[in-house]
């Protein structure tokens, strides 16, 4: 019996502290070993990774810095949960019914806060930028943390502005929509984000009006009956901002008299039998400029000068070959029938008193021959000066100084036109005869032609929409005193000297009484400088190349689109055709011996021809 009680003691014994063992090991020791994500906003889910929690949520509690979170799923390894309401910063634990775990740290950020502000801006119409895109400025924004991206929402006039993504900087996009006549101001509206928080703001923009054109009256002067290619009479000058502007007449008298270019503002002649100065003395009206949305009106006035109608008639004229051989180009010297030339073009006559007389020949190809003319006709030629470069220059004319102690020859460039006048010098150096050449002075001329030697020695050489007068210094060298017209502008515009401008002058002669005349496009015109003016003595040609001054004062023409010879009586004004149907060779020089007799060169052609002139009546001459 007590042995059966002792048995049963150990075996009480035995299975409490075998019950005890069971429980121990039921319940290990959790731990931590990752959080999910270290920091987040409240509301912010996360998986907690360790070992030994259990799959009971209710046996689990999960705390953010002593702040018990909610567990949404659990397992022996994971545990799911959302940082509560009221969490701060710190260690996050987990216990496991009587048993805890400590963690990682876990940062609660505050939420994401957006803002921004209205843009406004105030500033003039049509702007420029100098370089790149035009900047208006920066959208104002902040936001605690992370990146913001701007946006716009709207615009009115729809693509008038453009948007920065990642700068909220603005800028012009079409620089047409900032007009204060059609945009006075531009509106919008920029969205500023930050994930999914965002904030919207207004933009305004206030165009302030700028005068965007500026106009003048304008007055021009031309001789009447214009011929049909001399239809220039002016253009609008100052002043109207960046863009194309645009011009009209708006009225004129008398109606459709002038036209003017749309795109250039070019004043040009319509209707030629509406300048009569007889007629119409003067052609007014209106006229307008419109640029960037701004139109400007002004008046025009056109003063037509008063040219004596030329009545046309012919004076009997023969001519034939005097020098050189026309189809046979060769720059040889010799006597009579020996003589070439190869391109000869304009020249002059030196004639002393009694034998011999010399006609100097500019040739383009072989550069001045002199001719001289002995009393019985006979004839010898010397080239003076030599051109030794033909492929790279002309000599186009020259001129004898009125002691015969020097020449000068204009040259100029075959390709490009620049030249200049060179000054043939004869010098006397210790008893011994010699020649001495140099340019004439230091400026550079742009495609000369023509030149000539007034009453005073001063030299004029023609440009194609100037001309130059030069003071003459010892060696026949010179310095520039004048240039008439304007090289920029190409238009035939009596005047003042300071106001008038030529179209294309291929020559210029000088006559005794002082007055300088020239061979302009479509017209010989003169230049008085006693009177400060260039007024026009003769139009209705057809590109003169050439004039020569007859000792009576009245003019020989080269008028070569037409193929004829021409004279113009000064004191009338009238016309005369000397030659005519000349135009597969047109004339292009003229050198004057006497009233009645000329020399002249053609173009193609390799002589010089004399003329003779039989005028039919006293008054002519």
């Amino acid at each position: 019996m007590n042995a059966l009680k002792f048995i049963l003691i150990l075996c009480i014994v035995y299975f409490t502290f075998t019950s005890c063992d069971d429980e121990k090991e039921a319940q290990p020791q959790p731990t931590i070993t990752a959080l999910s994500i270290t920091e987040g906003e409240v509301g912010t889910n996360i998986i907690i990774t360790g070992t030994n929690f259990g799959t009971v949520a209710s046996d689990i509690e999960v705390t953010f810095n002593n702040t018990e979170a909610s567990i949404t799923t659990a397992t022996t390894t994971t545990i799911t949960t959302t940082v509560p309401t009221g969490a701060t910063s710190g260690i996050v634990k987990v216990k496991v019914k009587s048993l805890e775990a400590n963690g990682p740290s876990f940062t609660v950020l505050a939420p994401i806060t957006v803002s921004v502000s209205a843009f406004t801006k105030m500033m003039q119409e049509n702007p420029v930028g100098i370089e790149g895109p035009i900047s208006l400025g920066n959208i104002t924004a902040t936001t605690n943390r992370g990146t913001l991206t701007y946006s716009l929402s709207s615009q009115t006039p729809e693509g008038a502005i453009t948007l920065n993504t990642s700068t909220g900087q603005l800028f012009v996009a079409n620089a047409a929509a900032f007009d204060f006549e059609v945009n006075p101001s531009i509106i919008g509206a920029v969205t500023v984000a930050n994930g999914e928080e965002i904030a919207t703001a207004n933009i305004t923009i206030t165009i302030t009006n700028v005068e965007e054109v500026t106009i003048n009256n304008l007055a021009f002067s031309i001789a009447e009956n214009p011929d049909a290619e001399n239809l220039g009479i002016g253009s609008v000058t100052c002043c109207w901002i960046e863009g194309s502007p645009s011009f009209v007449i708006n009225s004129q008298n008398p109606e459709g008299a002038v036209a003017i270019n749309a795109g250039n503002g070019q004043f040009t002649v319509a209707n030629i039998d509406a300048f009569d100065f007889e007629t119409n003395p003067t052609i007014t009206g209106t006229y307008s400029v419109i640029s960037q949305s701004e139109t400007k009106t002004a008046n025009f006035t056109i003063s037509l000068t008063d040219v004596v109608e030329i009545i046309e008639n012919v004076i009997p004229t023969t001519y034939s070959v005097f020098s050189g051989a026309e189809s046979v180009a060769d720059c040889t010297d010799g006597s009579g029938s020996n003589i070439r030339f190869t391109n000869p073009h304009f020249g002059y006559t030196y004639v002393p008193d009694g034998y011999p007389w010399s006609l100097f020949v500019s040739d383009l190809t072989c550069g001045v021959k002199r001719i001289d003319v002995n009393a019985d006709g006979s004839q010898t030629s010397t080239t003076v000066f030599t051109n030794s470069a033909p492929q790279t220059w002309e000599y186009t004319d020259m001129v004898y100084s009125a002691d015969g102690s020097y020449l000068l020859m204009v040259y100029r460039g075959s390709n490009n036109g620049n030249g200049n006048v060179l000054s043939h010098t004869i010098v006397n150096v210790d008893g011994n005869g010699g020649t001495l050449t140099n340019n004439f002075s230091n400026v550079t001329l742009i495609n000369p032609e023509g030149l000539a030697r007034d009453a005073d020695g001063k030299i004029w050489v023609t440009e194609p929409r100037t001309i130059k007068k030069f003071n003459v210094a010892t060696f026949g060298l010179g310095t520039l005193q004048a240039t008439y017209g304007d090289a920029s502008i190409a238009e035939s515009i009596d005047g003042t000297l300071s106001e008038a401008r030529f179209l294309r002058i291929r020559d210029v002669q000088a006559a005794t009484d002082g007055i300088i005349y020239v061979a302009d496009q479509n017209a010989v015109r003169k230049i008085n400088e006693a009177t400060n003016t260039v007024s026009t003595v003769a139009s209705g040609f057809d590109n003169p190349r050439a004039i020569g001054v007859l000792p009576n004062g009245n003019i020989i023409v080269a008028d070569t689109g037409n193929g004829k010879v021409r004279l113009i009586d000064v004191s009338t004004g009238e016309k005369s055709t000397l030659i005519e149907n000349l135009g597969d060779y047109p004339p292009s020089g003229i050198m004057v011996q006497t009233n009645d007799v000329f020399y002249f060169t053609r173009a193609g052609l390799s002589a010089v021809y004399k003329a003779n002139i039989s005028y039919g009546c006293a008054q002519c001459r």
